[in-house]
């Protein structure tokens, strides 16, 4: 039974798909807490990262609960998973995942009467396991129902796919039906290389925002080759991306989306053990002309730094851009990190950013970050092919609101026991006009000015720490305004404002960003 079991579990995980640390803001904040706690070197500027290479059992949802439970489902409510097997090399996990979330919106009224109650509606299963030495897995899936509140609704209209989710159906006439699923396979024979095939996200940074890479868009299929020496690593990533255009209707009733390929090259280092610079390069190839759909060139899928560009230069399908990011951990509770981004074939633009993580404060888990972000004109726009752009679904790899854009954040975080505090606030200013969207087909549509300030403050009670399920009241304050010039000349201004009062219980496994 045990080798029937055993081999059952290892089919399962290869055609699912690791074990990933989620990457949202939580988890990168617990992420630098535990592993230079002790001042030792580590790399964490990619991610997602695998639990096998961090300390991860001093994480928050690894610590031992040593709390006494006197029944079966007080255990499996507070602290154990819902299904484990255990045994030998072998080790399996299933949770359930829930997302139960309610809004009162005290603004925007007629909205709000044409849609009722405002709420979302999430469920799903995490399954993931370590088998032998080498292999490590992990797979989610999430359905949900929703009904935004207007501002979310609005960017759901706009971009035409929940943000960081993907495409949506019709719910109910006013709300949405979606789906979400994230799937990974680990293979690392040898502690100095490892091989991933997944369908999910990446991040490169240390921040909140990335400008090189972010997890703000749509999962993307992926094979990812990691190099780990102790002090330098290697990472390559090639994916297929898609834009929300479809291609002309063939066989099937539903034409496809047009595709493109993804490359990523990211080389980092440790001078000190206190110091992370990493260099990536990120590339977007077409697989899709008015012919037809093409193979993708040679150096498409050439995984060495630098050469991929210099091999892309004279193609004008394609889309590169290089950047730099850097950490400097000054003391055990101290963190700075910033990153500079330059567009280099297809655009012309470039950013940076600078920011500071401070842990255990004064008071042991009381975190504070602030950042500034700042974008340049056509950043991630091919400048011959709006869609060849660097985006996925409508969504950029990139800095979150694209160009002409620059951003401060402010968050904070405590923790007493399972008591929680969160406290997060951003101001976006936004030049609107030529270069500040990837899509906007190089050309002035608009001109004006876009000031967003959201707040959003919330108590909350940790439940379960595996999937860090935690039940939250909160209050969100959001003022966006956007004053502009039409094609005609006609003036106008929007406001797509909120004032909301939130009750939800729900997981954090994984970023959903409406703060932009």
């Amino acid at each position: 039974m045990k080798k029937i079991l055993f081999f059952l579990s290892f089919c399962y995980s290869i055609i699912s798909m690791a074990q990933p640390l989620p990457i949202s803001d939580y988890w990168n904040r617990e992420l630098e807490r535990v592993e230079h706690v002790n001042g030792h070197a580590a790399f964490t500027s990619l991610k997602p990262i695998l639990k096998s290479e961090i300390n991860y059992r001093k994480l928050t949802g690894e610590v031992k609960d040593s709390a006494k439970y006197y029944s079966t489902l007080s255990r499996l409510f507070f602290r154990d998973h819902l299904l484990e097997y255990k045994k030998d090399d072998a080790h399996i996990t299933v949770d359930a995942l829930l997302q139960l979330e309610y809004y009162k919106d005290q603004k925007n009224d007629q909205y709000n009467k044409s849609h009722s109650r405002l709420y979302q509606n999430s469920r799903g299963v995490l399954l993931q396991g370590k088998l032998g030495t080498a292999f490590e897995f992990q797979t989610q899936f999430i359905e949900t129902q929703s009904v935004l509140p207007y501002y979310q609704d609005t960017i759901a209209q706009i971009l035409g796919v929940i943000p960081g989710m993907g495409r949506h159906k019709p719910f109910n006439k006013v709300g949405y039906d979606y789906g979400v699923s994230q799937s990974w396979l680990s293979y690392s024979p040898k502690s100095w290389w490892a091989f991933e095939v997944g369908y999910g996200k990446q991040m490169i940074g240390n921040g909140y925002r990335s400008l090189l890479l972010s997890d703000a868009a749509m999962s993307y299929p992926m094979l990812r080759l990691h190099i780990l020496q102790p002090r330098w690593q290697y990472h390559t990533t090639a994916a297929i991306l898609q834009e929300q255009i479809r291609l002309p209707l063939g066989d099937t009733g539903e034409s496809l989306f047009r595709r493109k390929n993804g490359l990523w090259n990211y080389f980092t280092f440790l001078p000190t053990t206190r110091l992370e610079i990493g260099i990536m390069e990120g590339c977007v190839d077409t697989r899709w002309t008015p012919q037809g759909m093409v193979a993708p060139p040679l150096h498409s899928y050439v995984p060495i730094l630098g050469l991929r560009g210099w091999m892309a230069q004279k193609d004008t399908n394609n889309f590169t851009l290089y950047g730099l990011n850097v950490k400097w951990n000054l003391t055990t509770k101290t963190t700075f990190y910033g990153q500079y981004v330059k567009t280099t074939h297809g655009g012309n633009g470039q950013g940076y950013q600078v920011g500071a993580l401070f842990t255990d404060i004064g008071i042991k888990n009381f975190d504070v970050r602030l950042e500034y972000n700042k974008t340049g004109s056509h950043l991630y726009q091919n400048s011959s092919q709006n869609w060849m752009g660097y985006t996925q679904q409508n969504q950029s790899l990139g800095y979150i609101q694209y160009g002409n854009t620059e951003e401060w954040i402010a968050r904070l975080h405590y923790r007493y026991n399972r008591w929680l505090m969160d406290g997060h606030y951003n101001q976006m200013d936004q030049t609107l006009g030529s270069g500040s969207d990837a899509y906007d087909d190089n050309h002035i549509e608009v001109t004006g000015y876009r000031l967003l300030q959201q707040m959003q403050l919330e108590v909350g009670y940790l439940i379960h720490p595996h999937t860090r399920t935690c039940f939250y009241l909160g209050f969100l304050q959001r003022n966006d305004t956007r004053t502009y010039s039409d094609l005609m000349g006609n003036a106008r201004r929007e406001r797509w404002d909120g004032q909301l009062l939130t009750v939800r219980f729900s997981c954090d496994i994984s970023s959903r960003y409406f703060d932009f």
